[in-house]
């Protein structure tokens, strides 16, 4: 299997992150990698559209996209590709402050995620989601031979103001083309590095 590990940062890569992946590579090394890093982008649809475009080129089976502030178990890469799904994400939290066992929505599945990223879900097998974000997502290369450029954009309100931000407009785009969003609910000690990790 062909791996495109695709990266993109405007800010630096975080130390936890680097090892978070690198602990992962080390765990899986029947796979080819292909490591693409893409640094400073105008805007960060542009990067993940630029990141497609090379796993394509690239002859890859998969696009593993991961953004710099992402913490992930060595197992992650090993768990989404048993999965053998075209398009499957991480419930990764957003940054901002929340108290301990929150319970969270995802698209109409009711999960709850402590502070350190433990997940307690009913679902312990992966679920279907309308969108997910795509700081930590597998997609088969495939997926992208489907779709028309651009796989990633923005939708804004007249003001400018962003109404649906790249991922999700991703996610939109997959499934009114047939494809299917799902989501990876068993993996432990996920986390989103800010000021904090959450």
């Amino acid at each position: 299997m062909k791996i495109c590990i695709g990266l993109l940062t405007n800010r630096g890569m975080k130390g936890k992150m680097v090892t978070s992946l690198l602990e992962m590579i080390a765990s899986t090394p029947e796979h080819e990698y292909k490591v693409i890093l893409v640094e400073n982008p105008y805007t960060i649809a542009e990067a993940r559209n630029y990141l497609a475009v090379q796993a394509v080129k690239n002859e890859c089976d998969y696009l593993f996209m991961v953004d710099d502030d992402m913490v992930f178990p060595p197992e992650t890469l090993q768990v989404l590709l048993s999965r053998e799904k075209d398009i499957i994400g991480l419930p990764f939290n957003v940054k901002v402050p929340r108290k301990e066992g929150d319970i969270r929505k995802l698209h109409n599945v009711t999960y709850a995620q402590e502070a350190d990223g433990t997940i307690i879900s009913k679902e312990d097998e992966p679920f279907e989601v309308i969108a997910i974000g795509t700081g930590l997502i597998l997609i088969k290369t495939d997926v992208f031979k489907k779709l028309s450029q651009p796989f990633f954009d923005f939708s804004t309100y007249e003001n400018g103001m962003v109404k649906v931000g790249e991922d999700s407009w991703f996610c939109y785009k997959a499934t009114e083309n047939g494809l299917k969003i799902w989501v990876e609910p068993t993996l432990q000690g996920l986390g989103h590095i800010g000021d904090f990790t959450y």
